[in-house]
């Protein structure tokens, strides 16, 4: 996808290749939980997204 845009990819390369930025990812791949489940999947994609809670 990012191959059509080679301007925004370069810069994407640019920002994940930054120490600080690998990091972070760490940190935040190490909390992150998976989405297991159709109705998280539907909530955080779907069209319900935008609905009130």
């Amino acid at each position: 996808m990012l191959d059509d845009y080679p301007h925004v990819k370069h810069w994407f390369d640019t920002i994940a290749a930054r120490p600080a930025v690998q990091r972070g990812v760490k940190v935040l791949a190490d909390l992150r939980k998976p989405i297991t489940d159709d109705k998280s999947r539907e909530v955080l994609y779907g069209a319900t997204q935008y609905q009130r809670r």
